[in-house]
């Protein structure tokens, strides 16, 4: 079974999955709707959002696969799936050369159908699959597999989405932090240009050196220092020219001309030359220089960095409407020059909707009020592209009102408005596959009580298109019966989170009573309940199918039952009529074979063998037929017994043949004590029956694996060709004439059915001339009821 290769663009896909912070994260309400979608749409009990890492696949859904959440990726369908940009259907594993032998298959949990729809990211990188999985062999028609494509697309679009979504939330949260910071810092901040020409004042500089903003702003700091401090204070600008931040201590001039002692901490800041036309002092009071020294370096290198590393877009206009600046964010997210902007009119970077905005709405509100919060505008990038954004700013107005400035901050909400609708094409493209696929979608917000239906909802309950459900009287769509199922599920999930999935029946508008598979999920905030969502499926014909299937079910279980009471009379009954035959032609034999001739003797011996075999035939059919009948009560069996047990007899046959019989350490299981002898002592002595020029060599082997014991046979005989390996285990199916090795053709079947009472599976592995090994498994537990 050799593996799938490697994608293409293994690196690049890879690189793709792990940004998308999706691996190994809780199970997400919207993913495993979808996933149950992709059951429900084509009749398969597991459905899974998989995706293929470096060395596994992990399901990002799981729906029926229940305790699974990854495999390797050798053994995964997926890692095929995801070479191709089609769905990849596999009908019946077990005649796909890629997983005939896949343990997937040939084990738990028993893999025939499969249907993969790659997940296609925007940029081109397939990441896994939504897939389906069936352990009977079945072919999906076109419609399903159209559908099962739209919900791949569907799950990749919210995958996508959920990172844009994390990252604007995280934008808005360092942006609100850092404009905190900046207006309730408790040092001073203030920036000066290349000659020292004060350009921002925060409100803690206003306290420390009583000057307001329109007072300072446009004045040289010079006017802060003293005489003696005005050298040191220019050096300490070169020294930023150079791009050196440093930290000193100074005595600096209040506005009523006392001196004070501060820390100050000079920050270059660089354009895209790398030429530092303003820099950055953050200033603390140092008259408490005891208490503040240990505070004041971290404090200023927080601030440093913060300053250095803000996300935030931000610019200056001043009563003109014209830029007079703009941080290196701004230009950046626009693609411009700091010399393609400075004093242009901001409105030319608007788009035309929005220049009329803003001349209309924002401009008017900052004159009025001095300030204008979260307005809706789109910039336009220097190569044309549009950028969503909201704008807040303040007014700094002086008393020369044509000298006030205004500082904005802008925050870039594209990919927000991408995901919304994204999120929107999403919402359309799952209610046109609910109507394709008869599955109707609901929610329910917890704090309003308001509910919504698709429209293949509403068609399900026979209401029309603008029905509006209420709270109060949904419920009442229920029949009496099934509505404490629903209330309790409903109720179980609001405590426990807990999902429900329940076959009920529901009573239409026109009074017609169907019946509906309900599936639903409870989405929390902080611990709180918060909406309810779900699905709707009219099940009515797939009930009566089932209700049909179990008559037949039960019908054919009475003939059976029927069948067996016959086998067995008829087989005890043949018994004493074949052993008088028998024992007569022996005595016949004994005491007058002298006076037979040639020819007789012959024909007597036929006629005695024949006996025996029927004889032996019966006996096998009297013992196939007990299973179910005459089987005893599963109780503790330790296997080492057993096979002493099945030694014993084999004693003088292993010394003809000269075989070698070892075993692992047997485990003690729960079973019939009687049937596993009959089942070690056939496979062993098919062992020794089966053998070649080589005197047999048979090792009985016992590994535990997840759920059950697993047991083999293994030989070095005359082996089986692969294509025989069905046959083998079915009544009466020899692939030897009796004369080249004796048997009845009902050991094996009698293994499988012995197994399978117990709950077990049976199987063998061999080629010719290479032996055989024939495994079987036994769960570790007791069987929940007896074949």
């Amino acid at each position: 079974m050799p593996p799938a290769p490697f994608r293409p663009d293994e690196a690049r896909v890879l690189a793709a999955l792990q940004a998308l912070q999706v691996l190994d994260t809780p199970a997400e309400p919207m993913l495993d709707a979808l996933a149950r979608a992709a059951s429900i749409a084509c009749g398969t009990p597991i459905a899974l959002i998989s995706l293929v890492d470096a060395e596994r696949q992990w399901f990002k859904a799981n729906v029926g696969l229940d305790g699974a959440t990854e495999t390797h990726r050798d053994l995964a369908f997926c890692a095929h799936a995801v070479l191709g940009t089609e769905v990849m259907v596999v009908p019946d594993a077990r005649n796909d050369a890629r997983f005939a032998a896949n343990p997937l298959v040939v084990g738990d949990p028993g893999i025939r159908f499969y249907a993969g729809a790659p997940l296609r990211l925007k940029g081109g990188e397939t990441i896994g699959t939504l897939c389906v999985i069936d352990r009977q062999p079945r072919q999906p028609d076109e419609q399903q597999l159209a559908l099962l494509g739209c919900l791949a697309t569907a799950v990749a679009g919210a995958l996508e989405a959920r990172v844009a979504s994390k990252q604007v939330e995280a934008a808005v949260r360092e942006m609100a932090w850092a404009a905190m910071v900046l207006e309730h810092s408790a040092d001073a901040i203030i920036s000066l240009d290349a000659d020292l020409v004060v350009r921002r004042w925060n409100p803690a500089a206003e306290r420390l050196f009583g000057y307001s903003a329109a007072e300072i702003i446009g004045r040289s700091a010079s006017v802060l220092a003293p005489a003696a401090e005005r050298a040191g204070q220019q050096q300490a600008r070169n020294r930023a020219v150079v791009g050196q931040a440093h930290t000193y201590d100074a005595v600096r001039l209040h506005k009523d001309g006392s001196e004070l002692p501060v820390s100050i901490t000079l920050v270059p800041e660089f354009d895209e030359q790398g030429h530092v036309p303003t820099a950055t002092l953050f200033v603390r009071d140092t008259r408490h220089h005891q208490r503040a020294l240990a505070n004041s370096a971290a404090a200023a290198e927080m601030m440093r960095r913060h300053y250095e590393h803000t996300p935030l877009m931000l610019h200056v206009i001043d009563a003109s409407n014209r830029l007079v600046m703009v941080s290196n964010r701004w230009l950046d997210a626009l693609g411009y020059q700091r010399d393609e902007v400075i004093g242009r009119p901001s409105l030319d970077f608007l788009t035309p909707a929005s220049r009329e905005k803003a001349m209309r709405q924002g401009l008017p509100t900052i004159r009025d009020t001095g300030r204008i919060d979260d307005i809706e505008l789109q910039f336009v990038t220097r190569d044309g592209r549009v950028r969503d954004v909201l704008l807040s700013a303040i007014a700094d107005i002086g008393p020369d009102p044509q000298a006030h400035l205004v500082v904005a901050g802008l925050q870039d909400i594209t990919e927000r408005k991408l995901q919304e609708a994204a999120r929107r094409d999403s919402e359309d493209l799952l209610e046109r596959t609910g109507q394709v696929a008869g599955v109707g979608g609901w929610s329910l917000d917890v704090a309003s009580g308001r509910i919504r239906w698709s429209s293949e909802t509403r068609r399900i309950h026979g209401v029309d298109a603008g029905y509006q459900p209420q709270l109060e009287n949904a419920i009442e769509f229920y029949a009496p019966e099934s509505r404490p199922l629903i209330q309790a599920a409903v109720q179980t999930g609001m405590a426990t989170g807990a999902p429900w999935d329940l076959e009920l029946q529901l009573l239409r508008m026109d009074g017609r009573q169907i019946w509906v598979r309900a599936v639903g999920a409870v989405e929390f905030e902080d611990g709180r309940p918060l909406r309810l969502v779900g699905a709707l499926q009219d099940i009515t014909e797939r009930r009566l199918l089932d209700q049909r299937l179990t008559d037949k079910r039960l019908a054919l279980a009475r003939s059976n039952d029927e069948l067996e009471r016959f086998a067995y009379v008829a087989s005890h009954d043949l018994q004493e009529p074949l052993r008088m035959v028998t024992s007569y032609g022996q005595l016949l034999a004994r005491r007058h074979a002298d006076g037979l001739s040639a020819e007789g003797r012959e024909f007597l011996h036929y006629m005695v063998d024949g006996g025996q075999r029927a004889q032996a035939l019966i006996r096998d059919l009297l013992s196939l037929a007990r299973l179910g009948s005459e089987g005893r009560a599963p109780v503790p069996v330790a296997l080492e017994q057993v096979l002493a047990d099945v030694l014993q007899p084999l004693r003088l046959k292993r010394q003809e043949t000269g075989a070698h019989i070892t075993h692992d350490a047997l485990p003690v299981v729960t079973a019939d004590p009687v049937q596993m002898r009959q089942l070690l002592g056939n496979l062993v002595g098919n062992a020794l029956k089966f053998t070649g020029a080589r005197p047999p060599l048979i090792h009985l082997g016992a590994q535990r694996e997840p759920g059950h014991w697993r047991i083999s046979v293994q030989d070095n005989g005359i082996g089986i060709e692969p294509k025989f390996f069905g046959r083998i285990f079915v009544l009466f199916q020899r692939l030897h004439l009796r004369s080249e090795h004796e048997g009845t053709g009902i050991g094996l079947a009698l293994c499988k059915k012995i197994v399978e009472r117990h709950g077990g599976n049976i199987g063998v592995q061999s080629a010719p001339g290479e032996g055989a090994t024939f495994w079987f498994t036994l769960p570790d537990t007791p069987p929940s009821s007896e074949a």
